[in-house]
């Protein structure tokens, strides 16, 4: 089996990983970017390895030198709130000062781009970036990106994609936003599909799924989060954040003027137990200490 044979070529161009041992003599380079069967070098044995996936599954990758892409938020169905999801939490991400840039990912829509326009029209502030980055560039661009941003948040189309899986081999965490009802659930073979193939070149540097309830009823004898549970139990690799999001009108009203749902002024009842959901999620993933904004009421 070929590497280009589960993914593209460039998708993993120009990606190396060195190893060095305890007294700083370098044991081997795994260079990523080779066309063929995957292959290291061990210049201490003098020899050039090669094999389908040997040395990931026999004598494992060492831990990697890791770009800073911070956050990966696709799935393989659409409809499932990804672009809201990293519009709400890239704008809390700047307005607690930190340097971020959203990337649309999405080949066939521009749903975040679009949504960032808006607020630009509205100027709204903080300004938040968007770039695009499609198809075979797609892990290259995000690399280049980390150089400059503390955190890179990328939004992916809700389908199986070149960019995905790009994504997925340099990400530090993946989320996936899953209402789980019986049609959402079904993509689960496939994610789990991804995230293992991706897993295979990584290494020790292993990327967890992560299942987001989004747009969840608010109905309070809704069984989302057992069945999220239930779900991730089911499919091995993924699992669940405590933070559920739920289905509110204030995400609409946010996204029609530009805004973050933790921006709305004299929000009601519903809107600000949306924007403590997002408050919420963005420590649980993020951590409660960090940034250097102010909270806002």
């Amino acid at each position: 089996m070929h590497v280009q044979d589960i993914w593209p070529y460039d998708a993993i161009q120009d990606i190396a990983y060195v190893h060095h041992g305890t007294n700083g003599q370098l044991l081997y380079v795994v260079n990523l970017s080779l066309c063929g069967p995957l292959r290291y070098f061990a210049p201490s044995r003098g020899s050039v390895y090669a094999g389908p996936d040997a040395m990931f599954r026999g004598i494992g990758l060492p831990r990697m030198r890791r770009i800073n892409v911070q956050l990966l938020v696709g799935g393989v169905k659409g409809g499932t709130g990804k672009s809201t999801l990293v519009v709400n939490l890239g704008i809390e991400r700047a307005r607690r000062g930190k340097k971020i840039i959203l990337v649309d990912a999405d080949p066939d829509q521009e749903s975040l781009s679009d949504y960032i326009a808006n607020r630009d029209e509205h100027g709204a502030l903080p300004s938040v970036p968007v770039v695009q980055a499609k198809g075979s560039t797609t892990a290259r661009s995000l690399r280049a990106l980390a150089q400059d941003f503390d955190d890179v948040i990328v939004d992916c189309g809700g389908f199986d994609s070149i960019e995905l899986r790009q994504a997925a081999l340099i990400t530090h965490a993946w989320i996936v936003p899953l209402n789980p009802s019986q049609m959402q659930i079904w993509t689960m073979p496939k994610l789990k599909s991804v995230l293992e193939e991706a897993n295979a070149m990584r290494g020790d540097a292993q990327l967890t799924g992560w299942l987001l309830g989004m747009r969840i009823s608010t109905n309070p004898y809704s069984s989302a989060k057992d069945d999220l549970q239930a779900v991730a139990e089911a499919f091995g690799g993924f699992t669940v954040l405590r933070t559920i999001i739920h289905q509110r009108v204030a995400f609409e009203k946010a996204e029609k003027l530009g805004l973050a749902v933790t921006e709305l002024e004299k929000p009601n009842t519903s809107e600000r137990r949306a924007r403590d959901s997002i408050r919420a999620l963005h420590e649980e993933i993020f951590g409660l200490n960090d940034g250097n904004g102010e909270e806002h009421a």
